[in-house]
Order: C-alpha cells, then structure tokens, then sequence
C-alpha cells in the first residue's frame, strides 16, 4: 500500500486529476495519473464535505439487520477458519506444518473464485429485473409508468433484485457448514472438508458482497460510512466467536 497504492479520497484527489500533498503520495506512483507541477497548480481542489457519523447508520432497523445478518455468516466464517489447523491435526495426524499450511488455500480459492464472479452474478440479476418491469411496462396499456422510468428508486424493487440470489447461497453456506464439521468428525478422506472448505468460501463471498451491495445501494451517498459499519460489526461478531469456538467445539463436538 505504501509503495503502489495512490489516494483515492476525493476531497483530497477529486476524481483523480488532482495532485495531492507529497505525504499522500505512494512511494513508487505507477499507479494513476500523473500531473505536471504547473497542472496540478491549476486544478482546483473539490470542497470540503462536512464530516458524517458514520455510526447514525445503526439507527435505520432495515441497515442494522442487514449488518447483523452479514456479521452473523462472518463470524461463522473466521470459526471455520480459526479451527482448521486444530481440527486438521486431530482428524489427520500424518499431515506435517506445510500441508496443514496448504489447507487453508481450499477456503481463499473459494473466496477468490466468489468475488471474480458474485460482481457479474448481481449486474445479471439486476439487468433481468430490470427488462422484465420495462417489458410489464410496455404489454400492460393502463400502466402510467414510463419503461424509462423503472429504475427510479420510487419504482424499482432493488430488495428483489438484489436477494433473489440469496436462497441459494444461504443454503448452501448451511448445509457445506454442516457437511464439513461432520467429514472431521468421521475423518473422512481429507478430499471432503477440502472441497466443503471451498463450498464454503465461496457462499459466505458471495453472501458477504451482496449485502454489502444492496446497503450501498439503499444509501448511496454513505459508502464509506456502510464499510466502515460493516467492517465493524463483521470484525467484531468474528472476534466474539474466535475467541469462544474451542469451547463450542470442546462443549458440542466437531460434528
């Protein structure tokens, strides 16, 4: 980050065509833009923009729910991960440091694999929803709305079109969770939980970003605000649970 990664805030940047203070710079600036001195002297900088709470976002139920399902399905998720070098060594003592090590790739190939493709699952979703109300639009003569007009915020079900995905991966996520604690518990061949550890990677990904969405989508003018709530609370529920899950594990079992 020091090195490559330039400032992105836009009271400092605007939309990238402003040269910030040498203390903002990245170390190596290949990244963006860059401005001679006599540019950036001639570019005005954006104003500045009064500082909001982001924490006044607890107080919408719909925001707080939304927060709490998705911490929920993160702290779950930093258990699994939390427990796989104990549970590994307990149900397949022959395994050395490295490949209980290489283990852990299974649940980030998962992950990786949902953020390349949750981004292109959504824009589908979206799109569908979209052409269908314009088509409900123009088959249905007494209708007052416009096909242009479907996407106002006023008219268009974004809850809809940005959950119809979530059944799927919910449940999913629940029954790989499920399936995955009970593969350790019967040490079945370590192929099992591998396959579960990606399943699983994948789901909480994809549930994870499609909240994250749909909150961005509800308050677009906050998005640093709902990431920072977001990262909060998922961190937060996470820790909780880190901290307690060899008790649960201890008290219940693995599987």
């Amino acid at each position: 980050m020091l090195l490559f990664l330039p400032e992105t805030l836009r009271s400092l940047v605007g939309d990238g065509s402003i040269r910030p203070h040498p203390f903002y710079r990245p170390l190596i600036p290949i990244i963006g833009r860059t401005l001679s001195d006599s540019e950036a002297a001639a570019q005005e900088k954006p104003p500045k923009t009064a500082f909001t709470n982001p924490l006044r976002l607890f107080l919408s139920l719909v925001i707080t729910l939304l927060l709490i399902f998705n911490a929920v399905l993160c702290a779950v998720f930093y258990g699994v991960t939390a427990s796989i070098s104990t549970l590994f060594v307990e149900a397949y003592p022959s395994l050395t440091e490295i490949e209980i090590g290489l283990c852990f790739l299974a649940i980030g190939g998962g992950m990786l694999f949902g953020s390349c493709f949750t981004g292109r699952i959504l824009d589908k979703e979206y799109r569908k929803v979209k052409e269908n109300l314009e088509q409900k639009c123009r088959d249905d003569p007494e209708s007052t709305m416009k096909p242009e007009d479907v996407t106002k915020d006023e008219n268009f079900p974004i809850e809809y079109a940005r959950l119809r995905t979530m059944p799927i991966y919910y449940v999913l996520f629940v029954v790989a969770c499920i399936a995955y604690g009970w593969c350790l518990d019967r040490k079945v061949n370590i192929a099992g939980p591998l396959i579960l550890q990606i399943l699983i990677g994948y789901t909480v990904i994809s549930i994870m970003n499609t909240i994250q969405t749909l909150i961005v989508d509800l308050n677009p003018s906050q998005g640093s605000s709902i990431t920072a709530c977001n990262n909060l609370i998922r961190c937060t529920a996470g820790a909780v649970l880190v901290s307690v899950i060899d008790l649960i594990i201890k008290a219940m079992g693995v599987g």
